[in-house]
């Protein structure tokens, strides 16, 4: 022999064949070291020695070949390429042998194309291999690969979606079952459900094209998405259980603003008492759209609800929107027309209410007497008199009385107003008894002022005892007038009496008297006496009284001593008064400073609340004490 071949007893193929030189001589013999797992082969002259290096790496090969896919695994030391090819082999031969739901688990595991798989399985029967191999391969996937998980969870959908649908129309309750309870499963995972958050609309129309409304609204529960829930229940026409959701807390208020408009058409009576109990958490200006849209309904209820609801937010919510109160007002005039006078005398409505739309709308729906406490409002009593005469004599005493609104009428209109109701009653309804009533009413209105009015063949029995009535006053305030002026009259004696003993009064000025400024002797100088006793002389009179006096009265002081100050050059007698004009400028000087004494005069009682020491020399006054 010439050559050494290994052999593989798993197979009995060669995998060794080594020749060697026969010049050595013949091989004799081979033998195994057990220890250092050598071979030795030795010739007649020379011995050879073969290592063995990794004898099992291919042996998960040879089992491989033979379908022997646990012992291969078992013997591919973990090998990441030679896993993958062992259990697509196995898959492989799973599929042939249609064991679809084994093999859909191996390719799973595999790298195979994803896209190769998915055609293999498509193109059977048996859906559930392909449910399952899209499960496995979801949850092999990493959280970054968000589009693959995307598109294997709606496939996912898609199958669960149409198995349910088929077994659906066979009726196969049972398995239904099954396959529901599978599906809500698969739908609470947490890939699957996060997957579906990102994707709602998606999802929402994979289970609607279907007409899976079940399953959509169990899905738009688990992802508390109440926009949905509701569409769903408004095209169901479960009104009553969008309500329900709506007036949750969790429930955002736009969306009770955006279906307003449906749930107040359709159940107006539970809508309006939900709004109500959810009180200030609703604004009545987002609300207002709906109500404007169903106050042109013809359904009864429903405007009486929309009324309702007006009422509540006015009265109790104090809403100051202006187009809410014209709204109120509108449908009041259309329906409730008895409710226009205890709204407008109730409440401070004149100042949000557009009084000038209401009176038109009250107007041309021949709504009358509110027109006249509307007329009232806007301050055009006049008007308002001449409309209320033409409805109600009542009305029109109320109206000249200021009991309407407004407040009470000065004089001159109240008078105004009740000669124009007396006017109304003698010449229209010929009643001159109740013409001498509203003389009573009206105090400012007296006889002689609605005579013109009556006509020329009335007798003075009708207006006797008014007219008794006005001359026993007038009498009255003849007396009271003479008291008056002799009461004038003596006054004006006593100040005459006064003037003269005034003219007789004198007092002494001894040597000694001294100034009650400046302490200084008062003859030293020219000098003030003041009947109270107080002795000033001219200069710290002044002095004393130009804080007290304005800009302009300072000024003049200062102008009347500088010309007393001047030397007379020439003496220039005045042409009226016959007076030179040193003495006109102290005549006028002692008119200014000689009105009242400044110790005792109005001067003191004014600068009562003026501090003793001014604020800038406070400090100073303190340090000096000090």
């Amino acid at each position: 022999a010439d050559r050494v071949k290994g052999v593989c007893l798993l197979n009995e193929q060669v995998v060794f064949d080594d020749t060697y030189d026969t010049s050595h001589g013949n091989l004799v013999g081979i033998v195994h070291d057990q220890v250092k797992n050598l071979y030795w082969a030795f010739t007649d002259y020379a011995v050879y020695k073969y290592k063995v290096v990794d004898e099992s790496r291919n042996i998960w090969r040879i089992y491989l070949e033979q379908g022997k896919f646990d012992l291969a695994i078992k013997h591919c030391n973990d090998k990441p390429s030679a896993l993958d090819l062992i259990m697509t082999k196995q898959a492989e031969k799973l599929f042939d042998e249609q064991r679809y739901l084994e093999s859909a688990m191996h390719y799973a595991k595999t790298k195979a194309s994803f896209e190769e798989v998915t055609l293999k399985f498509m193109s059977i029967q048996e859906k559930a291999a392909l449910k399952n191999f899209l499960k496995k391969k979801l949850e092999s996937l990493k959280a970054s690969e968000k589009t693959q998980i995307t598109l294997i969870v709606l496939w996912l959908l898609e199958i669960y979606e149409t198995k349910l649908c088929s077994l659906r129309d066979e009726e196969n309750k049972d398995e239904m079952a099954q396959v529901q309870d599978e599906f809500v499963r698969f739908l609470a995972l947490p890939r699957v459900m996060d997957c579906i958050k990102n994707n709602k609309d998606t999802v929402y129309g994979v289970l609607g094209s279907h007409g899976d409304t079940a399953n959509l609204v169990l899905l738009a529960e688990s992802l508390q998405d109440t926009e949905k829930l509701i569409q769903y229940n408004i095209r169901a026409g479960e009104y009553g259980r969008v309500l329900s959701q709506l007036s949750r807390g969790s429930a955002p208020p736009d969306l009770i603003y955006q279906y307003s408009p449906v749930l107040i058409k359709q159940i107006p009576e539970q809508t309006i008492d939900a709004y109500i109990k959810l009180g200030k958490r609703l604004n009545p200006s987002k609300v207002f759209p709906a109500i404007m849209v169903n106050s042109e309904s013809d359904n009864q209820q429903v405007v009486c609800e929309c009324i309702r609801y007006l009422e509540y937010s006015v009265r109790d919510l104090d809403t100051r929107d202006e187009a809410l109160h014209n709204l109120l007002m509108a449908l009041y005039i259309k329906k409730q027309p008895e409710k226009i006078i205890p709204y407008l005398t109730e409440s401070d409505s004149n100042t949000i209410l557009d009084v000038k739309y209401v009176l038109k709308q009250c107007l041309e729906a021949g709504l009358q007497e509110q027109g006249v406490y509307l007329l009232t409002m806007l301050g055009q009593h006049l008007d308002a008199m001449e409309l209320a005469l033409s409805l109600d004599i009542d009305l029109a005493v109320k109206c000249a009385g200021g009991k309407l609104l407004g407040g009470p009428l000065s004089e001159d209109l109240s008078k105004k107003l009740w000669l124009r109701v007396a006017k109304h009653v003698v010449q229209e309804k010929n009643d001159i008894k109740q013409a001498m009533e509203f003389l009573a009413q009206c105090p400012t209105v007296k006889i002689e002022d609605i005579l013109p009015f009556f006509p020329d063949f009335v007798t003075i029995a009708h207006f006797k005892s008014a007219i008794v009535e006005s001359l026993q006053e007038y009498s009255k305030h003849i007396t009271q007038l003479k008291a008056e002026m002799a009461e004038a009259t003596r006054s004006a004696q006593n100040i005459r009496d006064e003037i003269s003993q005034s003219k007789s009064r004198y007092q002494f000025v001894r040597a000694t008297d001294r100034c009650s400024v400046c302490g200084d002797l008062l003859l030293s100088r020219e000098f003030y006496l003041f009947s109270c006793t107080h002795r000033f002389h001219t200069d710290c009179l002044i002095e004393v009284l130009l804080p007290h006096l304005g800009p302009a009265r300072k000024r003049r002081i200062n102008e009347l001593q500088t010309i007393l100050k001047q030397a007379p050059t020439e003496e220039t007698v005045s042409t009226f008064s016959g007076q030179t004009r040193e003495e006109q400028a102290a005549q006028e000087l002692a008119d200014i400073v000689a009105g009242e004494c400044p110790f005792c005069g109005e001067i003191v009682i004014r600068d009562i609340d003026t501090p003793f020491i001014e604020d800038q020399l406070f400090d100073q006054t303190i340090n000096d004490w000090l």
